[in-house]
């Protein structure tokens, strides 16, 4: 994209980047979630060509990488759901969906000296569940790698 530069004194200013809601080397809010979504589906290098199928832009492949990975951080370090969830107690109804998919999960061979060789590939179900009052419109979601139908519908994620 080339963008107008203007000059205040000794300072630049960019007025296209003070309009619009990003940042130099940033992503805007929705392309996360775009990028985690082909990122979890192909390899990175294959979700940057389906990045600029789709929406007609390049990101390196390291971005691509950087993010989805850090999505996966995210998920995993977001701790168990206790007894209490959903968190409205007294509630006559709870409307919920539970839904799931294999998850590929990539572990390193300890004795490669390189990390990037010898990784071995196993897939794990992932459960996701979203919930709300009935008539409500803040839902609760989680998730698990954890256990299989009988935990998820179990009501402990």
């Amino acid at each position: 994209m080339e963008e107008t530069l203007w000059r205040q004194g000794t300072r630049t200013q960019r007025c296209f980047s003070l309009s619009a809601p990003v940042r130099n080397r940033c992503c805007s809010q929705p392309l996360p979630r775009v990028i985690t979504d082909f990122g979890a589906d192909v390899a990175f290098r294959q979700a940057a060509k389906k990045l600029e199928e789709h929406d007609g832009f390049t990101l390196p492949v390291e971005r691509i990488r950087q993010l989805v990975e850090g999505h996966a951080q995210t998920m995993y370090e977001v701790p168990v759901l206790n007894e209490a969830w959903p968190s409205e107690p007294g509630v006559p109804w709870v409307v919920a969906e539970t839904d799931g998919g294999m998850v590929p999960i990539v572990t390193p061979d300890p004795a490669q000296p390189d990390q990037r060789g010898g990784k071995s590939v196993a897939w794990k179900e992932a459960k996701l569940c979203l919930a709300h009052a009935l008539g409500r419109a803040t839902p609760c979601d989680g998730g698990t790698l954890q256990g299989g139908v009988e935990r998820a519908g179990g009501g402990t994620l």
